[in-house]
C-alpha cells in the first residue's frame, strides 16, 4: 500500500510538474530563435539613437540625426525595452539602464498623466531587475501625482476616471488602464494596500463603463465636458487593457473573470488589429504622431496574455507579427519600419518605430 502510494504521487508530481514546464514553455516565439536578433536590435538602436550622456534624455528622436531628443514618452518607453532587454535576454546592457535614468536629470514630472505611468512602469522594471532602491523610490514619489489625477466630478453619465492631462482636456485608456498596470505593481513592491485599492477603484470604473462588452473594444478616450466616448481603434489600448486585466487576475487569487476580460479584449485585437496573415497594425506614421509606438506595447502585453494561458490562441498573430517586421521591415542597417508589414525603411527612422520593434522582438 505504502509502494502504491508513493508511486501514486510521484506519478502526480511528475504530471503537475510537466504541466506547469509546458505552461511556461509556450512563449509566443522560441528564446532560441530570437535571442540573438532581440539583442542585435537593442545594440543597434542603442549605437544609432543614443546622445551625449550628459545631455536632457540622452536619445536623439530619429536617425539620421536631428538636434531634436527624444519626448518624455517615447524615452520612458526605451528606458523600458532598455531595461527589458537586459533581464530577459541576459545582455549586458546594465550600464544603459544607469544612464538612461540619470538623463532624465530630475525631470520626472510631465504634464501627461499617461506618460508618467510610462515612466513609472520603467522605473519598476529597472528596479525589478536590479533591485536599486533608488529606482523604486522615484518610481513611487513619481506615481502619486497618478493617484492624484483622479476624478469623480465628471463627465457624462457616469463620473470617474483619471484626467489624461493637467490641463484636464480628456481621460483616456492610456492614462487609466496603464496606472492599473504601475499600481499592482508597486503593490507587489511595496505590500502598500493603498495601490492594491486605487487599482481595483480604476479598474472597475474602465472595465464597467468604456469597454465594449459585446465586441471587447476599448474607448480610447471620453471628451470634456461631454463624457463623449471616442471609440479609436488602437493595439495600444487594447494591450493596455489587457495588462490591466491581468495585474488585476495575479493580484486577486487568479479569479477567472479577469482573464476573461482579458481574452475579450484581446479577441478585438486579433480581429480588427492586423493586416495580411494576422500582423499587428496601426493608425500609420503621420508626422509627429504617436502611432509608430503603439504596436509594441499591443504586442507585449497579448504575448504576456499567451504565455499565460499557454492555450496557442494568439501564437500565430505573435508569430506573423515578429516575424514579418523581422523578415520584410528591417533595414540593411538593422532599423526597423514603422509597418511591419515593410518594405525596410527608407528616410529617417523615428525612435518609436525602434521601440516597438524591441519590444516585439523581446517579448
Amino acid at each position: 500500500m505504502k509502494e502504491y502510494h508513493f508511486k501514486s504521487t510521484f506519478l502526480i508530481l511528475l504530471f503537475l510538474f510537466l504541466s506547469i514546464h509546458s505552461i511556461h514553455s509556450q512563449t509566443c516565439v522560441p528564446n532560441s530563435k530570437w535571442k540573438v536578433p532581440a539583442t542585435n536590435a537593442v545594440s543597434t538602436f542603442l549605437s544609432h539613437f543614443s546622445a551625449p550622456s550628459n545631455s536632457l534624455f540622452p536619445l536623439f528622436s530619429t536617425f539620421p540625426h536631428s538636434s531634436q531628443h527624444a519626448g518624455y514618452w517615447v524615452y520612458a518607453l526605451s528606458f523600458d525595452a532598455v531595461t527589458s532587454a537586459s533581464s530577459a535576454l541576459s545582455s549586458n546592457f546594465s550600464p544603459s539602464i544607469s544612464t538612461l535614468f540619470s538623463g532624465v536629470q530630475n525631470h520626472w514630472v510631465d504634464d501627461f498623466y499617461d506618460d508618467m505611468n510610462w515612466m513609472t512602469l520603467a522605473l519598476l522594471n529597472a528596479h525589478n531587475h536590479t533591485r536599486n532602491q533608488q529606482y523604486l523610490s522615484t518610481a513611487v514619489s513619481l506615481f502619486q501625482n497618478i493617484i492624484n489625477a483622479w476624478d469623480d466630478s465628471c463627465c457624462g453619465p457616469h463620473h470617474g476616471g483619471n484626467w489624461w492631462d493637467k490641463r484636464h482636456t480628456q481621460k483616456a485608456t492610456a492614462s487609466n488602464a496603464g496606472p492599473v498596470i504601475s499600481a499592482l505593481q508597486l503593490y507587489r513592491a511595496t505590500n502598500n494596500k493603498m495601490y492594491l485599492d486605487y487599482a481595483q477603484k480604476v479598474y472597475h470604473f474602465w472595465r464597467n463603463y468604456q469597454v465594449n462588452n459585446s465586441t471587447g473594444q476599448v474607448v480610447d478616450h471620453l471628451n470634456v465636458p461631454s463624457g463623449q466616448q471616442v471609440w479609436w481603434s488602437f493595439t495600444y489600448n487594447q494591450g493596455l487593457m489587457i495588462g490591466a486585466a491581468l495585474e488585476m487576475y495575479l493580484a486577486h487569487n487568479r479569479n477567472v473573470q479577469f482573464l476573461a476580460d482579458a481574452n475579450l479584449v484581446a479577441r478585438f485585437m486579433i480581429k480588427n488589429e492586423v493586416v495580411g496573415n494576422g500582423v499587428l497594425h496601426d493608425c500609420g506614421n503621420p508626422p509627429g504622431s504617436d502611432c509608430p509606438n503603439f504596436k509594441g506595447i499591443g504586442y507585449k502585453y497579448l504575448a504576456q496574455l499567451e504565455r499565460l494561458e499557454g492555450k496557442g490562441e494568439y501564437r500565430g498573430v505573435l508569430r506573423a507579427s515578429v516575424e514579418s517586421l523581422w523578415n520584410k521591415a528591417r533595414g540593411s542597417d538593422g532599423l526597423f519600419n514603422w509597418d511591419w508589414m515593410g518594405p525596410a525603411p527608407s528616410g529617417a527612422v523615428s525612435a518609436s518605430q525602434e521601440n516597438a520593434a524591441m519590444l516585439a522582438l523581446i517579448r
